[in-house]
């Protein structure tokens, strides 16, 4: 698989396909796994998505600094950052 083997576009994708349950069994632990492998590595949709973790508690623990830093990230790169409210 090539997110196992280090791919950061597909990994940051099979994250997102296990947070919205697309294809796959919903499985927000494995979606944070997954998006926090792409977005350590820079990829600023994956640090979209897991802010978007981080701020909900889905399958991790909330944390609205972690999540501020992680939608700041990829606004830094470019990435259009739309935070629905809560």
């Amino acid at each position: 698989m090539s997110a196992e083997q280090g791919h950061i576009d597909s990994q940051s994708r099979l994250g997102t396909l296990y947070k919205g349950g697309t294809g796959v069994a919903q499985n927000n632990v494995l979606a944070v796994r997954w998006l926090t492998q792409a977005a350590d590595n820079g990829d600023a949709n994956a640090q979209h998505n897991l802010a978007g973790c981080y701020r909900s508690g889905q399958g991790v623990a909330r944390n609205p600094a972690a999540a501020a830093q992680l939608y700041k990230a990829a606004a830094d790169q470019g990435r259009t950052v739309q935070v629905e409210p809560s």
